[in-house]
């Protein structure tokens, strides 16, 4: 059966913590609607709005009762990648700030949770999210969704057909060195101008080396693949490719995008805000 609300806009992630009471969250096709946040309390034959506005983006949600919840995606205001209600989420507050909103977020308990997140990333809390951990994960592919049945069993999948396991909560025992090799510097990224924008943006890079294969790349806050600028060998100098903010001629969504710049194997991030 159908429980749309009308007027809803697209929707990334439900949680329910019994038959009856449930979250939803999601983001729209412009900034107005950003940062949806839904409530039913009758197993979703009525849903309540209890977030609507410019801010963050939601793609991920997690309750542990039927007050606390956790809530992932990006706010540029605050910085804010999760964000925590304490009344069943009537207010939020943010907590995680990091460069990558994750795409999925776990809680087995009011104190004990997980996020997972671009290139590998695993973030950890055993203080309800007032401080968040990042774990070792030993790989770089996106991790999408990650579930744990206890404090130190969990799994995460993720792009290429990725499947990871825990059985020590993810803490390693790996001794991580303190040195960073002296790795030559191949090229520089300069970033995106305008931005915030609004119908075209450029990225400007500068290739340091002969000739190098260059791939850049867009995603959204969801991981999937936008656009595909650059895939092919570009030559030693300075580099200049625009996004008009389409993907296969369709204009996309306001909000935040990632850039991905791979030149001969080593890649840099950057951030890019459509505005409509």
């Amino acid at each position: 059966m159908n429980q749309t609300p009308v007027g809803t806009p697209r929707l990334f992630d439900v949680a329910f913590i019994d038959t009856l009471n449930g979250w939803v969250v999601g983001g729209g096709g412009s900034g107005l609607d950003a940062g949806i946040v839904l409530r039913t309390r009758d197993g979703g034959k009525s849903w309540v709005m209890l977030r609507q506005g410019i801010g963050l983006e939601l793609g991920a949600i997690a309750f542990t009762d039927t007050l606390h919840g956790w809530a992932a995606g990006y706010d540029p205001q605050t910085n804010a990648t999760i964000i925590h209600t304490k009344d069943g989420g009537l207010t939020w507050l943010p907590q995680l700030k990091e460069s990558y909103p994750p795409f999925d977020i776990k809680f087995i308990d009011n104190q004990h949770g997980w996020a997972v997140s671009f290139f590998g990333r695993i973030y950890h809390t055993t203080d309800a999210g007032d401080t968040w951990r990042e774990q070792q994960s030993y790989t770089s592919r996106f991790l999408m969704a990650i579930d744990f049945v206890d404090a130190n069993n969990g799994w995460s999948v993720g792009d290429f057909g990725a499947i990871l396991h825990t059985s020590t909560g993810g803490i390693s025992n790996v001794k991580q060195s303190s040195q960073t090799p002296n790795l030559p510097k191949r090229f520089i990224l300069y970033g995106n101008y305008p931005n915030p924008f609004n119908t075209r943006t450029k990225i400007r890079f500068e290739i340091l080396q002969s000739k190098a294969m260059v791939r850049l790349k867009i995603y959204d806050l969801q991981g999937h693949l936008i656009a595909s600028l650059i895939d092919e060998e570009r030559g030693k100098g300075l580099h200049e490719v625009s996004w008009n903010g389409k993907a296969n001629g369709v204009e996309q969504a306001s909000g935040l995008y990632f850039y991905r710049l791979e030149v001969s194997s080593i890649i840099q991030i950057g951030k890019a805000i459509l505005l409509k």
